[in-house]
């Protein structure tokens, strides 16, 4: 018996680390499409760093980021956005071309370049699973001592990790809940699964006294699918679960070859549905599309061109670090 519980505890030790690894690998690959979001005010021949937040690559020459990181972007006309990748050499300028304050959610088109494309998950979310957060938090930045030269260029991101608390809706729009630590400058990273699959964006986090547990917020896939559906964007996504073996389950095609292009995985109700306008609302009421009644309505989550008006100050924890 007692040999039998040696041999048991050795193939425990055999596997587990190498399941740990997998997910570490699936979690590297995530990384790569994640960027940092940088807002430079140039004045003549001079140029000051005003703030940065995160974001990652919906498409190869696409950023989705939060609407508060690139707020000041769109009021001040002597700010500039720039995208910073996690490796390489080259950085990029980009421009607004989707804005929705009413879900805190932005989209910038690169002037040049292309990134790796993340992939996001579709199904459900179950309570207490492990979740990675990604991005550039300004606290590890200052304690690092970097400067503005370090800062717009390419740096490896910053990894935390907690879990699911649940799936709930904030004041204005559907968020996850998770403990993975975040502070000003991860807004816009993503939440990843252990396949390095998209679970949300993050947005914004508790504020504790140093006796409460500390929580992030970020924006959910729901959210997230509408309003790249409005900016004609067509997401990568899949709806399998993270297999019970962790990342080696994904190595072996159950992340990757499951990407899909959004529009090609809905059935043609829910395309018809996905255009925005009031026209496709009012569409989408006479069809009584089922499939996420939030794609069809009007008021939050709304996008607007890049010369709308913005707000979204209140969540100011997570403002551009």
């Amino acid at each position: 018996m007692i040999a039998l519980l040696r041999r048991f505890a050795l193939l425990i030790a055999l596997f587990a680390p190498a399941t740990s690894h997998a997910e570490q690998q699936d979690i590297a690959a995530a990384a790569r499409g994640v960027v940092r979001v940088v807002l430079v005010a140039t004045d003549g021949s001079e140029a000051y760093f005003v703030g940065h937040g995160s974001g990652l690559a919906v498409a190869p020459d696409k950023i989705l980021t939060n609407a508060h990181v690139v707020e000041l972007a769109r009021e001040e006309k002597n700010l500039v956005i720039g995208v910073i990748p996690s490796e390489g050499t080259k950085t990029y300028g980009g421009r607004i071309i989707a804005f929705s304050p009413g879900n805190d959610l932005a989209l910038i088109q690169l002037e040049e370049g292309s990134l790796p494309v993340s992939t996001f998950y579709a199904g459900a979310i179950s309570d207490g699973q492990h979740v990675t957060a990604i991005g550039y938090p300004g606290t590890v930045d200052r304690a690092q001592g970097l400067g503005l030269k370090q800062m717009v260029e390419p740096l490896a991101t910053v990894k935390t990790s907690g879990n699911v608390s649940s799936e709930r809706a904030s004041q204005s729009f559907e968020t996850v809940l998770h403990t993975a630590p975040l502070a000003a400058g991860n807004s816009g990273g993503p939440l990843v699964d252990d396949c390095g699959r998209v679970l949300g964006v993050n947005s914004f986090g508790s504020i504790s006294d140093g006796n409460d547990a500390e929580f992030g917020f970020a924006v959910s896939w729901r959210e997230i699918a509408s309003f790249l559906r409005q900016a004609g964007v067509a997401s990568l996504r899949t709806v399998v679960p993270v297999p019970v073996d962790g990342g080696s389950g994904c190595r072996r095609g159950l992340h990757h070859p499951a990407r899909i292009a959004g529009e090609r995985a809905e059935e043609p109700s829910q395309r018809r549905c996905a255009r925005s306008g009031d026209d496709a609302r009012a569409r989408c009421r006479r069809a009584r599309c089922h499939h996420r009644a939030r794609k069809c309505h009007g008021g939050r989550g709304r996008v607007a061109g890049a010369g709308g008006i913005g707000v979204g100050r209140r969540r100011a924890i997570l403002q551009p670090g």
